[in-house]
């Protein structure tokens, strides 16, 4: 598989939020597979990357994700600027 690549952070505290609020989520993956589930955790290896684990505990790296509730998941997480 490709090298990890981050996903907006915005975007990763919006699954967070939906981990923790148990919420049923519909996830778009770029090869076109939809999976609904709701999340269970999610996970970060340093030599893999990030995951996201569903209730049936199928693990989804994040950066293969298209969109989740029909909002795209952009990658790279920008810092704040001061």
């Amino acid at each position: 598989m490709d090298k990890y690549k981050p996903i907006d952070c915005g975007i990763y505290d919006q699954l967070e939020l939906f981990a923790m609020r148990k919420s049923k989520v519909k996830i778009e993956i770029i090869n076109g597979s939809i999976i609904h589930t709701t999340i269970k955790n999610l996970i970060s290896e340093s030599s893999n990357g990030e995951f996201l684990i569903t209730d049936q505990d199928q693990r989804i790296r994040l950066d293969q994700m298209a969109s989740i509730n029909d909002l795209p998941i952009k990658l790279e997480c920008s810092p704040f600027i001061k």
